[in-house]
C-alpha cells in the first residue's frame, strides 16, 4: 500500500514537474543547471524513476515559479489555466498598458524561438542588462537566458559575430557596444 501511494505520488510529481517546466519554457538541461542537478536526474523525476529531496523540491518550486503544493497537486496546469492566468493579469490594465504587454510578450516569444533555432546559448553575466531593457529593443534579435533571474547581457548577432551590448545610462534606451 505504501509503495502504491509512493508510486502514484512520484508519477503525479513527475507529470507536474514536466508541465511546469514546459510552462516556464525550460529544457530539462536548463532546469538541471538552475537547480544544480544532472540532466538525467530531471528525466528520472519526470518519469517517476526517482523522487527529489525536500531541498531539491523547494528549488524546483522556486525555479518553476510555483509552490511545492502545486508540484504535488493532482491537477497539472493546462493550457486553459495559462490563458486564464494571463487574462487575469492584463484585465485591470488600460488599453495602452495592454498594448505594451502584448508587444513585450511578442518580443519574449521571438526571443525564445530564436534560442531554439540553434543560436549559441549564453551563460548569465554577473552585471548584465535587466530583461525590461533587453525586451525594450522590440524587433531586434536578442540572445540570453530569460529565466527567473533576469540580470543578463543582451547580444545582437551581426554578420555571424556576437556583439555584447548594454543600454545602461542611455536615456533613449539604445543599445551600444560594451567594451
Amino acid at each position: 500500500m505504501v509503495k502504491r501511494y509512493h508510486s502514484a505520488m512520484a508519477r503525479r510529481l513527475g507529470r507536474n514537474i514536466a508541465a511546469y517546466r514546459r510552462r516556464a519554457a525550460l529544457t530539462q538541461e536548463q532546469l538541471a543547471y538552475r537547480i544544480d542537478v544532472e540532466i538525467a536526474t530531471i528525466s528520472r523525476y519526470e518519469t517517476a524513476a526517482a523522487l527529489p529531496s525536500l531541498v531539491t523540491l523547494e528549488r524546483l518550486a522556486h525555479t518553476l515559479h510555483c509552490s511545492v503544493a502545486q508540484l504535488l497537486d493532482e491537477k497539472a496546469p493546462t493550457r486553459s489555466d495559462e490563458i486564464e492566468r494571463v487574462e487575469a493579469m492584463i484585465e485591470p490594465l488600460d488599453l495602452d498598458e495592454r498594448v505594451l504587454v502584448v508587444n513585450l510578450l511578442e518580443s519574449a516569444v521571438a526571443f525564445v524561438r530564436q534560442r531554439k533555432v540553434g543560436r549559441p546559448r549564453k551563460r548569465p553575466a554577473k552585471d548584465g542588462a535587466d530583461l525590461s531593457r533587453v525586451l525594450a529593443t522590440q524587433g531586434e534579435m536578442i540572445e540570453g537566458d530569460a529565466g527567473a533571474d533576469v540580470g543578463f547581457v543582451a547580444t545582437h548577432y551581426v554578420e555571424e559575430d556576437v556583439v555584447k551590448t548594454d543600454t545602461a545610462d542611455d536615456p533613449a534606451g539604445k543599445h551600444r557596444p560594451m567594451n
